[in-house]
């Protein structure tokens, strides 16, 4: 039960694959789930920084793929290559880059007529909406799994020491914990707040041209779309909104009815910002700001709904999922 976004992990299949592997080697006893999880911590830790590259890398491979497969037709054809300068292309025109033809929709295909040094990084500029797509889509992913590590309960019984929930014989804050609960909160800090936060400044520094200049917005416009200029700057207010959702869901000695409560707190705020700004622009009478508005009510709706059930039956506390 999350509200964060992002991609289903668990259908991945990344514990099972790591367990079976650090068996194998020995590096994990049966029912020793420790560095495991460690394991699983480090995967999430760098993969903001290897998913872009990825996406990057393969965009770029199939763009040169398609770039062997036309200069070899220009050669079986006797065509002579017209090779295009670097800054023709970032200087085309208005007009020209809207109606410019591009491979996978992404990099524009005469890009293929330039020489390899300055198709290289056009190609790579061009695939910038991919990335940035895909990181608006895989953080709030990241943030939750990395969240695990974070994630305490005191069982109680006269032990009045915090445990990992995932791997309960793992004393939190202390010894090895310690070390890798540090390195975990930095890594939130980085990848929850200080990367979403310098790509917000700079849209906000830029709103007034991405309107007329048309390639900006082509390569960011994903996260400043659908909002009138003075609220470009919102899908940051969305974005802490998922940050703490998944904060409040990895806060030590929190029940659910609690968790349920902060939950509410989160969509009252959220619609009354929602409903004294209403960020979105008016097209079509105002209907993203209406379909944005239902959204976070039912939002409200969902965790109120699972707050009365668990009033009236705490003993279902724990079977929610």
């Amino acid at each position: 039960f999350r509200f964060d976004g992002g991609v289903a992990a668990h259908l991945m299949g990344l514990e099972c694959w790591f367990s079976e592997l650090l068996r194998s080697s020995g590096a994990a006893a049966l029912n020793d789930q420790w560095p495991i999880i460690k394991a699983m911590t480090l995967f999430w830790m760098f993969m903001p920084l290897v998913w872009p590259l990825f996406l990057m890398l393969v965009s770029v491979l199939i763009f040169e793929l398609y770039t062997c497969w036309k200069r070899l037709g220009w050669m079986v054809r006797n065509d002579p290559v017209k090779q295009l300068k670097a800054a023709t292309l970032r200087t085309a025109a208005r007009d020209i880059f809207v109606r410019e033809p591009r491979l996978l929709g992404l990099v524009r295909l005469r890009v293929a007529r330039a020489k390899f040094l300055e198709r290289i990084p056009t190609a790579v500029v061009d695939s910038l909406p991919l990335v940035i797509v895909g990181q608006f889509i895989f953080l709030p992913t990241v943030l939750r799994q990395m969240a695990v590590m974070l994630s305490c309960d005191s069982l109680g019984h006269g032990d009045a020491r915090w445990r990992l929930h995932v791997s309960p014989e793992v004393v939190c804050w202390r010894a090895d914990h310690l070390s890798w609960a540090i390195g975990t909160i930095a890594a939130v800090v980085v990848w929850g707040f200080l990367i979403p936060g310098l790509m917000v400044a700079f849209v906000w520094r830029r709103r007034a041209n991405i309107a007329s200049d048309v390639q900006l917005r082509a390569r960011i416009g994903f996260i400043s779309d659908g909002y009138e200029q003075r609220w470009a700057f919102w899908e940051a207010v969305i974005y802490v909104r998922k940050v703490l959702i998944i904060l409040i869901s990895a806060w030590p000695d929190l029940n659910r009815t609690g968790e349920m409560a902060l939950y509410q707190v989160i969509g009252v705020v959220a619609l009354l910002l929602h409903y004294m700004c209403k960020p979105f622009d008016n097209r079509i009478g105002e209907l993203l700001d209406t379909v944005e508005l239902y959204g976070l009510c039912l939002f409200l709706l969902e965790v109120t709904v699972i707050q009365f059930v668990l009033l009236s039956d705490p003993r279902r506390d724990s079977d929610l999922i």
